[in-house]
């Protein structure tokens, strides 16, 4: 790969990645996010191989939770609450007043 085409990857690189922040900092990406995560939750009749009932409950509650800190976030982008542009303390990131 010659140092042109290197040049190029980077670019491109570059671009995706300023692309990626910017659809992040809108709220329909998080809703989005929230609707993917909640149509991943187990439903009757799912296979379930070897997984218990426990270990489903266990995953399904972490995609609940997910989500609702998804659709959190969202609100808050929405309202203004907090800027798209300044990284969250990630510790209390998702709380909700």
């Amino acid at each position: 790969m010659g140092g042109r085409d290197l040049d190029y990857e980077i670019d491109r690189f570059a671009i995706r990645t300023i692309q990626q922040c910017i659809t992040e900092a809108m709220s329909l990406y998080w809703v989005k996010r929230a609707e993917v995560l909640e149509a991943a939750r187990s439903k009757p009749g799912d296979f379930i191989g070897r997984a218990t009932v426990e270990e489903i409950a266990v995953r399904d509650a972490g995609l609940t939770l997910a989500a609702t800190n998804c659709r959190n976030h969202a609100r808050l982008l929405a309202e203004g609450t907090v800027s798209p542009w300044i990284a969250p303390d990630a510790e209390h990131a998702f709380e909700v007043a």
